[in-house]
């Protein structure tokens, strides 16, 4: 359903002109995203076994990133030599590529959970709450951080901030490619401590930072602790679900996307008003209350 939608909303671009109808079709596309996303990890989480979900996850990850790496310059391209039909028609056909893989997975039996209660909430799964919640000041640091870093770095006299990302999908690429392993061997629990520790450091180098090669120091420890993080949190959260992953996948995928909308908003208004100095720390510090959460309320309970 999720590919379906996206799809049609892929074709839909060469229809629709701004504002309304162009906003219509981003609404429904944005629900294909979020039914495909969450459907996908959902299907990654039953087909794994138990001592190779990490690396599996990992490995899922990894075509998101490189995706992430590649379609902006291919678009680009594309939009300089033929223009927006042809990038819109390059898109449909991706899609239908997607949807005739996804087609061709075929039906699977599905076990009913004898561990799925009402009590976990139909919405929100109470179990994957920590995780979530670790996850939302992830994203909110991320969103906040890919909104306004490149105007930091231009006003800093980098030309092309874009070197900042490319560090940190090398990274991101090389770490989910080589590391998944990393997490079956010795459990989220002992990956999610410094991978968020790493990623509040290289917020607080990040605030004092004003040359590329400190941005690139700054990409190679962020990569690292993103790289790990998010894979771990998912184990983590899908270890104390048995078998009722889906609304587990949900909550996650839900409160991680309502940090990247939250956090470019919020820190919008916090550098308009003080400046980037502010607002990296206040990211850092939006990091020291996932990590105290993480270790005094998360961890010591368990």
């Amino acid at each position: 359903m999720g590919a379906l939608l996206f799809a049609i909303t892929s074709a839909a671009y060469l229809f629709a002109f701004p504002f309304w109808p162009f906003l219509t079709v981003r609404v429904f596309q944005g629900i294909g995203v979020a039914l495909f996303y969450t459907a996908s990890l959902t299907f990654i989480s039953n087909i794994s076994p138990e001592t190779h979900r990490g690396q599996s996850l990992s490995y899922f990850l990894l075509s998101v990133n490189i995706s992430l790496a590649l379609a902006p310059s291919l678009g680009m391209v594309i939009i300089n030599r033929s223009g927006f039909t042809v990038l819109f028609l390059v898109c449909l056909g991706l899609s239908l590529c997607s949807l005739f893989t996804t087609s061709r997975l075929g039906k699977r039996p599905i076990a009913p959970s004898e561990d799925f209660s009402m009590e976990g909430g139909f919405l929100l799964s109470r179990n994957a709450l920590p995780s979530s919640i670790i996850s939302f000041f992830f994203h909110f640091t991320w969103g906040a951080l890919t909104a306004f870093f490149p105007l930091y770095a231009i006003n800093h006299g980098v030309a092309n901030p874009g070197f900042f990302f490319t560090g940190v999908a090398i990274i991101l690429i090389s770490g989910r490619a080589l590391g998944g392993r990393i997490l079956d061997l010795y459990g989220p629990e002992r990956v999610i401590l410094p991978c968020i520790i790493a990623c509040i450091l290289s917020m607080v180098i990040l605030a004092f930072s004003k040359t590329l090669l400190m941005f690139i120091v700054v990409s190679v420890i962020w990569g690292i602790g993103h790289a790990f993080l998010y894979p771990s949190l998912l184990v983590f959260a899908l270890d104390r679900m048995g078998g009722s992953r889906g609304p587990a996948m949900g909550t996650f995928t839900g409160i991680s996307d309502l940090g990247m909308s939250l956090g470019p908003v919020i820190m919008g208004v916090i550098v308009l008003r003080t400046s980037y100095l502010v607002m990296f720390l206040c990211l850092a510090f939006a990091g020291t209350i996932s990590l105290n959460y993480f270790y005094f309320f998360v961890r010591r309970k368990e």
